[in-house]
């Protein structure tokens, strides 16, 4: 697995830790933990109070996310229970990091869906990785993006960092043309000047970029922004939270008009008309991830409505197995449903790939 999910669930005083179950008599032992987990000794601790119930954090020694509410805004700190309760929730990510062949051998794609993803990343594209929380969006981001050229300017933009390149030749010398940034949560009360994700990817405009790649979309400012970006020309590489591609459009269009106050249908027209390709994933009950579906957007019909062109989808078969543990197992098989466009196969010639590499995704699809 690409990552573990270490979940701290303080709940009656326990704190319980895969099978280690520890025992705090009050809230603030683990306030007190908290506070030694993010102490890097600069004494700069952020505040984690009643006034201030939102903690987003990394652990000092490894960079773990933590993430804590305070009790105050627990139900069950108020009548009839009287049960204060803060939860903390860290998300612990092993160092070593997945390649393409580790997600074929895992079965979350077939060996020619990774070729695909594997010409998509050197291209001048503008690629999201959708799904649910867990479902390896982030691992696969960082995949494709390994193989944007090293010579390529490319600055990464997340809250918190989960994907960072340092590749050094043997005279330690950094061989790729890379810059990371990272959300500050400022005190600082002028929207214009802090650090926030929408901020920083406004002001990355500025820093002559080739390659932008955000680590996850959360907010309305944060999807106009990248919306801006990508409407510029910059090849924009990013994640954010949707089931698939017509869902991801859907979503990202309402927080661009959420946002401005701009039209909906106007805003689902730039937005179709701006993004390429949609990844969407999913992380299945018993651990599996898949990748759903690899898509194509090929901009908008006369009535407003996106065109979408699957290139790759895998299918339930509607049976079911069970593994050792009794947990179910979903079966389906991988297919590939069309074949890539001119418009992709023109993107991917522009960056000097040639037409044999390609050609087994041109071909007419059988059987459809």
């Amino acid at each position: 697995k690409e990552q573990d999910l270490l979940i701290l669930q303080y709940s009656h005083h326990y704190l319980f830790l895969i099978l280690r179950v520890m025992k705090f008599t009050n809230n603030d032992e683990i306030h007190t933990l908290l506070n030694k987990l993010i102490d890097d000794g600069t004494g700069n601790l952020p505040q984690f109070t009643d006034g201030v119930p939102l903690l987003n954090a990394k652990t000092a020694k490894h960079q773990y996310r933590i993430n804590a509410v305070h009790h105050v805004a627990n139900t069950m700190d108020k009548p009839p229970y009287n049960d204060p309760i803060t939860t903390v929730v860290i998300r612990k990510f092993k160092e070593s990091h997945l390649g393409i062949n580790d997600l074929i051998r895992g079965g979350a794609c077939t060996e020619q869906m990774g070729r695909l993803l594997m010409l998509l990343g050197r291209a001048e594209l503008k690629l999201f990785c959708v799904g649910p929380t867990g479902s390896g969006k982030t691992t696969l981001l960082r995949i494709i993006a390994s193989t944007v050229p090293k010579n390529k300017r490319m600055i990464l933009i997340q809250n918190p960092t989960e994907i960072s390149f340092f590749e050094k030749d043997e005279q330690g010398r950094n061989t790729r043309n890379v810059v990371h940034w990272e959300v500050v949560q400022s005190a600082d009360t002028d929207k214009n000047t802090s650090a926030s994700m929408a901020n920083l990817i406004s002001n990355s405009l500025r820093a002559t970029p080739e390659v932008i790649l955000i680590g996850e979309a959360r907010e309305p400012e944060e999807f106009e922004q990248i919306q801006r970006a990508m409407r510029t020309g910059h090849k924009t590489l990013g994640t954010f939270h949707a089931e698939d591609a017509r869902d991801a459009l859907g979503r990202f269009a309402s927080e661009i008009s959420s946002g401005s106050g701009s039209n909906y249908f106007e805003s689902l027209r730039m937005v179709s008309d701006s993004i390429d390709i949609i990844i969407s994933q999913f992380k299945f009950e018993n651990g599996e991830r898949k990748i759903m579906e690899i898509t194509e957007i090929l901009g908008t019909d006369k009535d407003g409505e996106p065109i979408i062109s699957t290139l790759f989808k895998y299918n339930f078969t509607g049976k079911m197995t069970k593994d050792e543990k009794g947990r179910v197992k979903v079966l389906g098989e991988f297919k590939r449903e069309n074949p890539m466009s001119e418009k992709l196969k023109n993107s991917l010639y522009k960056v000097g790939i040639p037409q044999e590499e390609i050609a087994e995704f041109c071909l007419p699809v059988e059987n459809k």
